[in-house]
């Protein structure tokens, strides 16, 4: 019994002892479990950090495309054109975007519809717009749909909240129909046709006027209300100036309105204006008819002068004729009259008075002279009969003067009728000088209508400007506005999507189109240029972004897996289809990374007379190496990498002296900042590996602690100054 207490008593406490460190070691157990599964999950969120950066870096955030059923319109009507749009979104796993679309009438920079709304994954919106052109006029309107997306930022969406955007542009050329424009040139023909007539009928107005203030003073022109003229030309000059500000204001249907009222003023009043012009040419006519009329008078002035003396013969009293025609003269001179009529009668009956005086006495000589004619006879006496009485009485007193023992009724007819002398008239006592008409010279007159119309040129707007359309070549070779082409660089892996690629100059294509660049948007190498006119987005005289990529090949299917050369190819038709909408000889290019190298090969195989200036970002002129090198053909294409090692055949020939651009001015931005033990440079790229010695090379200073400056020299948001160098580029 004792041992068995003993027993009892001794095994009691290792018990205790033993569930005391088996308590101890499933806690330690758990610690490390715990710190295992913390470990664990810290990991995998740094992999997955790692891996959406990655997958930002590859594949980009939210991507936008933008599909236009059009890109030019041209039409001949007045009617609305409608234009659809297909938006595509391509967003990673677990994100949302905040999206918005806005379609902008940039002819006024007036919206024309706006939506906000919310994307995931991958999907696409079809939108229809109706546009329309201006009611009369010619020329080229423009607009813009712009697309914006941002990706929320969240626990499994590792955005970098970058804003992206992507924009269509579009163009609405309108001309006339045949029938408007038919009509438009037989309004011009009419409108100049009321033009001539209505100089005309000034330069008649002002010369019947000088007439009138000329021979005002020497006319009875009592009825000549030269005002009234004036009054209804005023109103019609007002009226034509009317006609040409609707011929410039293109208010067609109100100048045809307006053309019937001018013609009816014009056929009235030139019917005025010719009356009055006869009536003025009437008093010159009879004012020299009663002038000639009053001078012809003066040469019954020898009959009265014989009717004086046969007055005298006769014993009888003569009419003072020359008083008489005194009064007439002094009236004419004076304008003492009541009309040209009154003169010519009282100049007809002084002269018929005068005639039908001096016959009588004729006939009475002519008795007298038969008388003397008998007395001759008595002494056998002939005489040869005058053909004027007085000349023939003065022969038989002759006659008669020479008879001897004369009879008494030879010497009563001798002392009655002969021995007398002519009568001479003194007229010193009379002014009988007519006042003439003065000189109306011929006169030339100007006129202050101008018959020259406004050219109605075609008129492009953009940016709430409007200016007469710019011709097909007339900007050809203005350096200010050579379109600039934007190049990417290598995609980091095959899969990513070509807007990825176009999206890296996202930041730098918004600043241009900030200063006033317009967004031609997306041109392939595939594009069509048919049905386009040639300059059309060069009409607005406005410097022209275009975007490209060399990843698509002549079937339109993406293709990254080719070589330099091949792309440099597809940059060659990229650029004559940019020179060809745009009417520029030569283009602007700044490109990025191995988009250089894709532009310098352009610049070897097809020449560099199309390219004015090359800005190159970051791109590996004497190539990449080690890590990188390493790295690329495991994202990227295997072609392309190979030949942009620093040690390949295709940089070599390519750094050739002979390779140097002859006309192609060159620039080069390089990043400098991320070191490693084997040089500085942007992270992708050594900065000597930039360099080019015949560029002008310019260093941005930057860090990779949270993203590779390679890429963030394209986003001037972060590196303002990669933006003021391309722009001073550019404007110098």
């Amino acid at each position: 019994m004792t041992k068995k207490v003993e027993n009892s008593v001794i095994e009691k406490p290792i018990s205790i002892e033993v569930g005391v460190n088996n308590r101890k070691i499933k806690i330690v157990k758990s610690i490390k479990w715990f710190l295992k599964i913390i470990a664990f999950i810290l990991l995998l969120v740094f992999l997955i950090n790692i891996i959406f950066k990655l997958n930002i870096l590859i594949n980009g955030d939210v991507l936008i495309s933008i599909d236009p059923s059009n890109q030019n319109i041209l039409t001949q009507k007045r009617t609305s054109e409608n234009v659809s749009y297909l938006i595509s979104f391509e967003n990673r796993m677990f994100c949302e975007a905040t999206c918005s679309y806005t379609f902008v009438d940039l002819s006024n920079n007036k919206i024309v519809d706006q939506k906000n709304f919310t994307t995931k994954d991958n999907n696409s919106m079809k939108i229809d717009f109706l546009i329309s052109p201006p009611e009369k006029g010619t020329g080229q309107l423009a607009f813009e749909l712009n697309s914006k997306c941002v990706n929320k930022k969240s626990f499994l969406c590792k955005s970098d909240e970058t804003e992206r955007q992507k924009s269509s542009f579009l163009t609405l050329s309108y001309e006339l129909s045949i029938e408007e424009r038919d009509s438009i040139e037989n309004l011009n023909g009419l409108l100049v046709q009321s033009l001539n007539d209505v100089i005309n009928q000034d330069l008649m107005l002002q010369d019947l006027t000088y007439q009138y203030e000329m021979l005002n003073s020497s006319l009875h022109l009592m009825d000549f209300n030269l005002q009234s003229f004036t009054d209804d030309f005023f109103l019609l000059k007002n009226d034509i100036i009317v006609a040409k500000n609707l011929w410039n204001n293109e208010e067609y249907n109100r100048l045809n309105e307006s053309l019937v009222d001018i013609d009816y003023q014009l056929r009235v009043l030139n019917y005025l204006l010719l009356n009055a012009s006869n009536f003025l040419k009437r008093h010159v006519y009879s004012y020299e008819n009663t002038r000639k009329n009053i001078v012809d008078f003066t040469g019954e002035f020898e009959k009265y002068e014989d009717l004086i003396f046969m007055n005298q013969l006769l014993k009888q009293n003569t009419r003072n004729y020359l008083s008489d025609y005194y009064k007439i003269v002094k009236s004419f001179n004076n304008n003492n009259y009541q009309n040209y009529f009154e003169l010519d009668d009282e100049v007809e009956n002084l002269t018929t008075d005068l005639l039908i005086q001096y016959e009588d006495a004729d006939r009475k000589i002519i008795v007298l002279n038969e008388y003397g004619q008998s007395l001759l006879n008595e002494y056998n006496l002939t005489l040869v009969e005058q053909n004027d009485s007085l000349y023939t009485l003065n022969a038989i007193c002759l006659k008669i003067d020479g008879i001897d023992n004369l009879s008494d009724r030879g010497v009563d007819f001798s002392a009655g009728y002969c021995g007398y002398n002519a009568v001479s008239i003194n007229f010193s006592n009379y002014d009988f000088n007519l006042i003439s008409l003065p000189d109306v010279d011929d006169q030339t007159f100007l006129t202050d209508i101008n018959i020259s119309l406004k050219e109605h040129l075609p008129v492009c707007c953009i940016f709430d400007e409007c200016d007469v359309c710019l011709q097909s070549g007339e900007n050809k070779n203005n350096e200010e506005m050579f379109p600039i082409i934007l190049v990417h660089g290598h995609a980091f892996s095959d899969s990513a999507s070509i807007e990825n690629s176009l999206a890296g100059f996202s930041t730098i294509r918004t600043g241009l189109v900030s200063d006033g660049f317009i967004d031609g948007g997306t041109v392939l190498n595939t594009d069509l240029i048919f049905g386009y006119e040639e300059g059309v987005l060069g009409k607005y005289n406005k410097p022209i972004v275009f975007g490209t990529t060399y990843y698509v090949d002549e079937s339109m299917i993406k293709s990254t897996n080719d070589d330099i050369e091949t792309y440099a190819s597809r940059l060659d038709k990229v650029i004559d289809i940019v020179k060809f909408k745009s009417g520029s000889s030569k283009v602007n290019i700044i490109a990025h990374s191995m988009g250089g190298l894709v532009v310098r090969k352009y610049l070897v195989d097809f020449g560099d007379d199309d390219v004015d200036k090359l800005i190159m970002i970051g791109t590996p002129n004497k190539g990449i190496e080690r890590q990188v090198e390493s790295f690329c053909p495991i994202a990227g294409a295997q072609k392309e990498c190979s030949q942009m090692s620093s040690t390949s055949k295709f940089i070599n020939e390519l750094n050739n002296a002979n390779n140097k651009p002859k006309n192609t001015k060159s620039y080069v931005i390089f990043g400098e900042g991320c070191n490693s033990n084997r040089g500085d440079g942007d992270g992708v790229v050594f900065v000597n590996n930039t360099k080019l010695p015949y560029s002008l090379n310019f260093g941005i200073s930057g860090d990779c602690d949270n993203s590779i400056l390679h890429s963030d020299l394209l986003n001037i948001n972060k590196y303002p100054e990669v933006y003021q160098i391309i722009t001073n580029i550019i404007q110098n």
